[in-house]
């Protein structure tokens, strides 16, 4: 009868739990930005980040807000570790991609390509050729549709993700050459996934101020609420 009992009332206070997968490229701060945003919603001290070592597979974050439990699966950004990137991608209920707005524009590149990788949208470039052929006494016209998929265009999205909210973080902007939103918004080309559908929602961040965590942690603690 306990045991019934004790089951019962589990159930009635557990927690919701939602999965959140935390990508982006090599050294964009995930890490540290993870540690201190469940520091920051905790109302706990700063904590040092000068001894956190690069992701090497996966690293877990569990952040309390609202009522609810995000669990972060913060995930290497090396080159050589995306490839197992979409094997969380399924029981995920929203992305949250990080982005050094102080590195190079190689780096921001490389950025954009890891997010086209894993974005949740299916685009690809469409080209309509009509050729017309006449002959004597004979018109026809065809029609012909078919996909141009670029390189780039190819890793732009996964099935897995489709319909789940994409939280950005343009991180460091404690450093002074860190990019405003406005210009990264368009070197990463949020614009296209916006009007596809995609819910994007952007944050200017810091681990070492706190800026924007919180504020970027509400709105993805909503959104999982409504994409489930």
């Amino acid at each position: 009868m306990f045991g019934l009992l004790r089951g019962v009332w589990e159930y009635l206070t557990a927690v919701p739990e939602y999965f959140v997968v935390c990508i982006g490229p090599a050294s964009a701060g995930k890490t540290a930005l993870c540690q201190v945003g469940s520091a920051i919603v905790q109302a706990l001290p700063p904590q040092s980040l000068d001894k956190i070592a690069p992701t090497v597979g996966l690293n877990l974050a569990r952040i309390h807000h609202d009522g609810k439990d995000l669990v972060v699966w913060d995930l290497g950004g090396d080159e050589t570790l995306r490839d197992i990137w979409e094997s969380y991608y399924a029981d995920a209920s929203a992305v949250m991609f990080v982005v050094d707005a102080s590195s190079s524009e190689n780096d921001i590149a490389d950025a954009r390509q890891a997010l086209r990788r894993s974005s949740p949208l299916f685009r690809s470039s469409l080209s309509l050729h009509l050729v017309l052929f006449f002959a004597v006494g004979v018109c026809s016209l065809i029609i012909r549709l078919f996909c141009s998929v670029s390189a780039s265009d190819k890793a732009i999205t996964h099935p897995d993700l489709v319909g789940k909210p994409l939280l950005v973080f343009f991180n460091k902007q404690d450093l002074r050459d860190a990019r405003t939103t406005d210009r990264l918004w368009k070197l990463l080309d949020l614009e296209s996934l916006s009007q596809a559908g995609v819910h994007v929602h952007t944050e200017e961040s810091s681990a070492i101020t706190g800026v924007g965590i919180e504020d970027g942690l509400a709105w993805l603690s909503s959104r999982v609420t409504s994409s489930g």
